[in-house]
């Protein structure tokens, strides 16, 4: 199932001809983000918000959102802000005592189960609701992840015992990827207001080679070195996802005197990976110049990209999509 999983997101998030054909929503998005933020720059957090939410919305499911008080769009972020809350580690009694999973929910401090129960039903009925709105889409013929899938397994005739899987594939996907859209580009405001000269310089470089007459696009990139470099800062500065999911050892090991069986199981501390001094230098200041005039050796062996995205097997699918969503604003 895991193995399939992959091959359903690899394709859409990861090849270059793919994500192509998702630009011109990623583009929109990005511009009417900047709109909002000209119009009202005290309600970033809800700007930022509704950018990554419907351009994972549009992506996935092939709705497009209108306003920041879509249907769609707050029916799922209210579902995984419910669902979060439930099953984040520690959040109740049960994760240090496993055996109050067969208490009953009438039971005082019962209170977590009851919690779940509701984040379950919640979280079915979004999988019921944005499955028919892909459904829909696909079949007038709109592009999306889902809707691909669903059509294709619909035609295979293998749809029926796929159906969960499609279902769930959407809600997970749409969470990774808004969660840590939204977390990289907070980031990035809160580097440019405390580091006002940085932003000059971006600012100037922009100016340079972009001008005054049009927005920049992805085909300016190449052009705008600086802004490359606080992207990265950005991504090693505040690390958009501290742990990276957990592995297991394929083998024995050992790592600073310690033993470590085959199938442990090992959680990559991806913050302290972007924060080690010998590849960082004063890691906690912001200092994009850090990744300029270097080798092309050394520009591969500190890119925190090749850290914040995770590692092996489980790296995540969409990492080229997620690169091009915060450097399109």
């Amino acid at each position: 199932m895991f193995r399939r999983h992959r091959r359903w997101l690899q394709a859409p998030f990861f090849d270059k001809a793919s994500i192509a054909q998702y630009l011109p929503v990623q583009t929109r998005e990005a511009h009417v983000l900047l709109s909002n933020l000209l119009v009202d720059p005290d309600s970033f957090v809800k700007h930022v918000r509704r950018f990554s939410g419907a351009t994972m919305l549009e992506t996935l499911y092939g709705h497009s959102v209108i306003s920041s008080d879509d249907e769609y769009l707050r029916l799922i972020d209210t579902t995984i802000e419910g669902t979060t809350a439930a099953s984040a580690p520690g959040a109740a009694l049960v994760d240090f005592i496993p055996i109050l999973k067969y208490t009953p929910t009438w039971l005082p401090g019962g209170g977590w189960k009851r919690h779940t129960l509701e984040g379950r039903a919640a979280l079915q009925e979004t999988h019921v609701k944005t499955y028919a709105l892909a459904e829909m889409h696909a079949n007038n013929g709109k592009l999306s992840v889902v809707g691909s899938l669903i059509k294709e397994y619909s035609d295979k005739g293998e749809i029926g015992s796929l159906l969960p899987e499609i279902m769930h594939l959407g809600s997970s996907t749409y969470n990774a990827g808004t969660d840590t859209t939204k977390c990289v580009l907070h980031s990035f405001i809160l580097a440019m207001v405390l580091h006002p000269e940085a932003y000059k310089k971006a600012q100037d470089e922009m100016d340079r080679v972009v001008g005054h007459d049009r927005l920049p696009t992805l085909e300016d990139r190449d052009s705008l070195p600086y802004l490359e470099c606080i992207q990265k800062e950005t991504y090693r500065w505040l690390c958009p996802v501290p742990l990276s999911l957990p592995h297991a050892s394929s083998e024995d090991d050992e790592y600073r005197g310690y033993f470590i069986p085959k199938g442990t199981t090992v959680i990559p501390n991806l913050w302290l990976m972007c924060r080690d001094p010998k590849d960082y230098p004063s890691p906690d200041d912001f200092l994009p110049e850090r990744f300029s005039a270097l080798t092309a050796e050394e520009v591969e062996r500190i890119d925190p990209r090749n850290i914040v995205f995770g590692h092996g097997r489980r790296i995540c699918p969409g990492r080229r999509f997620a690169d091009i969503s915060p450097e399109m604003p």
